[in-house]
């Protein structure tokens, strides 16, 4: 039986995890690449009217938000048990190493996302000169993933897979159809939960005005700043205790179903 080694610390989860997205089959940077190539075409290629109801932002700031809750809205996110089932096969019975793996590919998820958010919002903010709403977007930027990657997992814990050709996948299609429902719905779940995350932690965005449209709280732009401001951070940081506590939670409670699925290679 090979030997599964898994971190001492979360900062060597997050070196190992790192080398890990730029190794074969380099599933989070392919999936990263992809949604801004289709974010890019739908922002400038579709109407308005259609992209405000497909992506729920407008304004100045509305693009870089727009790219950090899509680009991490896909499987990296939300299969982090199937993906990576020899090492979660072993971090399962350590509540600790679990919970830095977790943390890990949500930081790795950060780091091939944010800084590009955010470069895309300084030129969007150096026109304009509105250093407060730059601010605000840029602690948005800093927040969200891990906002919602938390609670994003708990789609992997719940409905995980294993990446398999597709040829092999065909064949289990064949042998059990109700696998291809359950497949479909485990690739589709990200950009469902995730999208949605991110509303509930951008709320006091939705409800007092968006980056770029400061003179609708109350005439003050200040008083928007701090508002949604503090009220976002206070929100994300709700969804990330409820996020990685209740997926330590929920991986414990199906800790033998998760140990048969890694354990057969039949089941993807």
């Amino acid at each position: 039986m090979e030997i599964v080694s898994l971190p001492k610390s979360l900062p060597e989860a997050v070196r190992e995890e790192f080398g890990r997205a730029f190794h074969d089959p380099f599933e989070a940077p392919i999936c990263i690449g992809i949604n801004v190539v289709l974010i890019a075409l739908g922002w400038w290629l579709l109407p308005a009217f259609i992209t405000h109801w497909i992506f729920g932002y407008y304004g100045a700031h509305a693009l870089p938000l727009t790219l950090l809750s899509w680009m991490v809205a896909d499987v990296p996110a939300t299969n982090v048990i199937g993906s990576d089932a020899r090492r979660m096969a072993v971090a399962l019975r350590d509540r600790s190493t679990l919970l830095d793996l977790l943390v890990a590919k949500a930081i790795v998820l950060w780091l091939l996302t944010a800084p590009l958010c955010f470069v895309v919002d300084l030129s969007v903010s150096a026109p304009s000169g509105n250093i407060v709403i730059a601010c605000l977007t840029i602690v948005m930027i800093l927040f969200l993933p891990f906002a919602t990657l938390g609670m994003a997992t708990w789609v992997g814990i719940l409905v995980p897979y294993k990446p398999m050709p597709l040829r092999e996948r065909q064949r289990q299609v064949r042998k059990d159809p109700m696998r291809f429902l359950r497949w479909c719905g485990a690739i589709t779940a990200p950009y469902v939960v995730v999208p949605l995350l991110a509303k509930v932690c951008f709320f006091p965005v939705h409800k007092w005005g968006l980056p770029g449209d400061s003179h609708r709280v109350l005439g003050h732009p200040v008083a928007q700043f701090w508002g949604v401001m503090v009220g976002s951070i206070a929100l994300a940081l709700i969804v990330l205790i409820v996020g990685y506590r209740g997926a330590l939670v929920l991986a414990a409670k199906r800790n033998q179903h998760l140990q048969e699925f890694l354990a057969d290679e039949e089941l993807g």
